[in-house]
Protein backbone atom coordinates (compact mmCIF):
# COMPACT_ATOMS: atom_id res chain seq x y z
CA UNK A 1 0.00 0.00 0.00
CA UNK A 2 2.85 2.40 0.82
CA UNK A 3 4.36 1.84 -2.61
CA UNK A 4 1.13 2.64 -4.45
CA UNK A 5 0.52 5.72 -2.32
CA UNK A 6 4.09 6.82 -2.96
CA UNK A 7 3.57 6.44 -6.70
CA UNK A 8 0.41 8.55 -6.52
CA UNK A 9 2.14 11.27 -4.49
CA UNK A 10 5.35 11.35 -6.52
CA UNK A 11 4.36 13.74 -9.32
CA UNK A 12 2.59 16.28 -7.12
CA UNK A 13 4.66 16.12 -3.94
CA UNK A 14 7.93 14.14 -3.95
CA UNK A 15 8.49 14.95 -0.26
CA UNK A 16 5.18 13.38 0.69
CA UNK A 17 6.02 10.39 -1.51
CA UNK A 18 9.36 10.07 0.29
CA UNK A 19 7.68 10.10 3.70
CA UNK A 20 5.09 7.56 2.58
CA UNK A 21 7.73 5.24 1.17
CA UNK A 22 9.80 5.61 4.36
CA UNK A 23 6.81 4.26 6.27
CA UNK A 24 6.85 1.23 3.97
CA UNK A 25 10.54 0.73 4.74
CA UNK A 26 9.80 0.96 8.44
CA UNK A 27 7.10 -1.72 8.20
CA UNK A 28 9.53 -4.02 6.37
CA UNK A 29 12.15 -3.42 9.03
CA UNK A 30 9.74 -4.04 11.90
CA UNK A 31 8.56 -7.30 10.37
CA UNK A 32 12.11 -8.48 9.65
CA UNK A 33 11.70 -8.43 5.87
CA UNK A 34 13.77 -6.88 3.11
CA UNK A 35 12.25 -3.85 1.45
CA UNK A 36 10.28 -4.70 -1.67
CA UNK A 37 12.01 -4.02 -4.99
CA UNK A 38 9.06 -1.98 -6.28
CA UNK A 39 9.08 0.23 -3.18
CA UNK A 40 12.82 0.80 -3.58
CA UNK A 41 12.43 1.66 -7.27
CA UNK A 42 9.74 4.26 -6.55
CA UNK A 43 11.83 5.57 -3.65
CA UNK A 44 14.75 6.09 -6.05
CA UNK A 45 12.51 8.27 -8.24
CA UNK A 46 11.42 10.31 -5.20
CA UNK A 47 15.04 10.75 -4.11
CA UNK A 48 16.04 11.88 -7.60
CA UNK A 49 13.12 14.34 -7.73
CA UNK A 50 14.39 15.86 -4.49
CA UNK A 51 17.93 16.27 -5.81
CA UNK A 52 19.57 13.29 -4.11
CA UNK A 53 21.08 11.81 -7.28
CA UNK A 54 23.83 9.60 -5.79
CA UNK A 55 21.48 8.22 -3.14
CA UNK A 56 18.83 7.61 -5.80
CA UNK A 57 21.35 5.63 -7.86
CA UNK A 58 22.26 3.43 -4.87
CA UNK A 59 18.59 2.83 -4.09
CA UNK A 60 17.80 2.04 -7.73
CA UNK A 61 20.74 -0.39 -7.90
CA UNK A 62 19.42 -2.17 -4.81
CA UNK A 63 15.94 -2.32 -6.37
CA UNK A 64 17.37 -3.70 -9.60
CA UNK A 65 19.23 -6.44 -7.72
CA UNK A 66 16.00 -7.52 -5.98
CA UNK A 67 13.62 -7.16 -8.91
CA UNK A 68 12.37 -10.10 -10.91
CA UNK A 69 13.15 -10.07 -14.64
CA UNK A 70 10.52 -8.28 -16.75
CA UNK A 71 8.74 -6.94 -13.65
CA UNK A 72 7.41 -3.41 -13.11
CA UNK A 73 9.97 -2.99 -10.31
CA UNK A 74 12.81 -3.80 -12.69
CA UNK A 75 11.50 -1.35 -15.30
CA UNK A 76 11.23 1.46 -12.72
CA UNK A 77 14.69 0.71 -11.32
CA UNK A 78 16.22 0.85 -14.79
CA UNK A 79 14.46 4.15 -15.45
CA UNK A 80 15.78 5.58 -12.19
CA UNK A 81 19.27 4.60 -13.37
CA UNK A 82 18.68 6.41 -16.67
CA UNK A 83 18.69 3.16 -18.65
CA UNK A 84 15.58 3.96 -20.67
CA UNK A 85 16.26 1.59 -23.57
CA UNK A 86 16.72 -1.38 -21.26
CA UNK A 87 13.60 -0.40 -19.34
CA UNK A 88 11.55 -0.38 -22.53
CA UNK A 89 12.92 -3.78 -23.54
CA UNK A 90 12.12 -5.23 -20.11
CA UNK A 91 8.58 -3.82 -20.24
CA UNK A 92 8.03 -5.28 -23.68
CA UNK A 93 9.53 -8.66 -22.72
CA UNK A 94 7.32 -8.74 -19.63
CA UNK A 95 4.28 -7.91 -21.74
CA UNK A 96 3.56 -4.97 -19.48
CA UNK A 97 0.93 -2.50 -20.63
CA UNK A 98 2.48 -0.12 -23.18
CA UNK A 99 3.44 3.22 -21.72
CA UNK A 100 2.36 2.65 -18.10
CA UNK A 101 5.87 3.63 -16.99
CA UNK A 102 6.08 6.81 -19.07
CA UNK A 103 5.42 9.15 -16.10
CA UNK A 104 8.60 7.78 -14.47
CA UNK A 105 10.91 8.61 -17.38
CA UNK A 106 13.87 10.67 -16.23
Amino acid sequence: AATLLGELDLAADPRLALRTLAEGLKVAELTGQEADAHLLAVLAHAQRALGAGPKAERTAAKALARAAPRSPARVLALLALGRTGEAGAEAQAGELAPGWWQPFRC
